[in-house]
């Protein structure tokens, strides 16, 4: 699953995370996280 430990044991999540990083699609990788993609996955996780 995707999200499994998420926020800080999600290893799928930092794999995602060093590929964005490495290909220099995400320079604000840690913002947007929070920001926008945390709030919404926490959301989404509370409903099940």
């Amino acid at each position: 699953m995707l999200f499994k430990g998420f926020p800080d044991g999600c290893d799928s999540l930092k794999v995602l995370k060093y590929g964005a990083l490495e290909t220099g699609s995400s320079a604000r990788w840690a913002t947007e996280l929070e920001e926008h993609a945390k709030p919404l996955i926490t959301e989404v996780i509370s409903r099940f």
